[in-house]
Formats: C-alpha cells, structure tokens, sequence
C-alpha cells in the first residue's frame, strides 16, 4: 500500500473530474485524473491523503491498483496508461514519466465476489471472516466501503445483531448483472456510442451519423463485454445465458452451411460415381470397350539423320565407368 501525498498543483476546479499533480518527497511527479470527491477532507479524518492499494482483479485474478479515499469510504479503479516517447511540462520543468493515471468508479461488490464464491456458497460467514487474504490484505478495507443493502443484491443474510453472515445467492447475482448490463446499454444509447460492426473504428464516427434504430441487442451485446471484464468466465458464461446472446456465428447459420457443403458435396460424388458406373456397364465385358492408343511421333528429316548417324555410338558417360 502507497500514499499520494505531496504537493498538488493547478488542476481545474469546475466538474466531476480534476487533473492533479502529485510530487512525492522522492522529486517523483505523477500526473492524475481523477473524482474530486476523493480529494474532499471530512470533518474528523485524521489522514489527508489518498491510499493506493493492490487487489485481486475479479476478472484475471491478478493484481490491480485502486485509490481509496482519505476517510476510507470511496474507492476507484486506478488505471494507467503508458506510451512511449511522452513527457510532461510542468511549470519550468520536464517529467520524463509521461504516463497518464485515471482514476474510474467500481462497483465493490465486483471486488468481493471471487471470495463471497469461493467462502460462502456452501455457509454464511461474517465479511471479516471471508474477506480474507494473504497476497491481498487490504481486501479487508471493503468492510468499511460495502454496505448492508449492497451485500443483499449478492447474497443472503443470515442471523441478527451483532452476529452477521452472508451467503453467496446465484440468482440475485444474476439478476443483478444483469440489470448493470442493461443500464450500461443504456448509457451507451443514450450517448450514441458506435457499437455496430467495426466498433474499433468508432472515433471516427459520428455521433449523428449513428442510426436512431440501432438494434437493442447489439448495445446489450456490447454492455456485456464490459461487464465481463469484471467479473469470473463462469459468471460470464452464466450472464450469456441469461441475456440470451448468442455469437456472430450463430448455430442455425453453421447448420445450414454445413448441409449445404454435405449436400454439394454428395452430390458431386453421385455424379462422378454415376459416370462411372455407367461407363463399367456400357464397356464390360464387351470388346467395344476402348482401347487406349499411343500416338505415333513423326521424324523430321534431320531427326531421321541424327538417328543415323547416332547409331553405333556410346554414351560418354560410359568412359568414366570403372573397367
């Protein structure tokens, strides 16, 4: 776990979002986007900073960076982007590191899921029991981020008082996905975000070039791949299901190419096996069959000559035989 702390310079003071940069004590700069809610100082909190974390990826099941608040009570995907040959000007000065990091919001029950499967399926256990884990500890931080009512869209509460466990429910985590799939599809609609085919090209087009009738599924199709990036291939392959998506190549297509090649293809068969049957008829067993005729070759006259004049003569390559 790291501190942001440092100096922070410039940054624009309108909207949701702020450019910050961060100078560590090392003389190390750091150029950031991120929610102004984080940098907001409560009444009561004792830290002014903003924590980098490391947690299991829901997705990969590796490491990933998040930013959790100076209270404790926000947290954010941190993400960076790297290219090469790019600085920054500061001020007077010039940053060789011309990374950019920005910072998204996350669901955090995506963060608990891995282990709210694996713990809770079978029992319920309190959230300090299976938020647990060695090559991760600040897991333990969600307890302080997740609420009661966002545990019950995943999971089931057991027991009263202090005493609390939850259990992994699949259906409500279903139902759940994916009613974020269809708000993300929603979005998507609503800003008229390109998701036909060759959507990796969609930064040039236009917003107004989209058609108004774009097909439902194709921006639910599209909501699901982002989804997806959260969540396990199990869960991923169970929300498929659920929306009903199929894949490009659907199945009703492949069987019907696929007869239509078997049917070409005995067909041709049948033609070939027909003529030969035939043609073993007709010529069996009968002298009419015909017989196969070697062309005569015509000599020139100076073939003829050559021939003549070649006769009696040996090989040259008879001279260099063993005698």
């Amino acid at each position: 776990m790291s501190k942001v702390r440092g100096t922070k310079k410039g940054g624009k003071k309108d909207g949701a979002e702020t450019c910050e940069v961060f100078t560590r004590a090392k003389g190390e700069t750091r150029i950031c986007f991120l929610d102004k809610s984080l940098l907001e100082v409560k009444e009561g909190c004792e830290s002014n900073g903003l924590d980098v974390i490391t947690l299991k990826n829901p997705s990969s099941l590796k490491g990933s960076n998040y930013i959790v608040s100076a209270d404790g009570k926000l947290i954010r995907e941190l993400l960076q982007f790297c290219q090469p040959h790019r600085c920054w000007f500061v001020d007077e000065s010039i940053e060789a590191d011309g990374n950019i990091y920005m910072t998204t919001p996350i669901d955090p029950l995506f963060l608990i899921l891995p282990y709210l499967v694996d713990v809770c399926s079978e029992m319920a256990s309190p959230m300090d029991s299976f938020l647990v884990d060695q090559d991760f500890p600040d897991i333990f931080r969600l307890q302080k981020i997740l609420t009661e009512k966002q545990m019950l869209r995943v999971a089931d509460q057991k027991g009263k008082g202090i005493v609390k466990g939850f259990k992994y429910n699949e259906t409500k985590t279903m139902d759940w996905l994916c009613q974020k799939c269809h708000k993300v599809a929603k979005v998507l609609k609503g800003k008229k975000i390109f998701v036909g085919q060759g959507a990796v090209s969609a930064t040039f087009v236009s917003p107004d070039a989209v058609d108004e009738t774009e097909d439902e599924m194709n921006y639910l199709t599209y909501a699901f791949t982002i989804v997806s990036d959260y969540i396990s291939q199990d869960l991923s392959s169970s929300l498929k299901t659920k929306l009903g998506i199929e894949d490009k190549v659907t199945a009703s297509s492949v069987k019907r190419k696929s007869s239509k090649t078997l049917q070409d293809t005995a067909a041709g068969k049948k033609s070939k096996t027909d003529i030969k049957d035939s043609k073993e008829n007709v010529f069996a067993d009968s002298d009419l069959a015909p017989q196969e005729k070697t062309p005569e070759v015509k000599l020139s006259t100076k073939d003829k000559a050559r021939a003549k004049a070649a006769s009696g003569t040996k090989n040259i390559m008879s001279f260099f035989k063993k005698k």
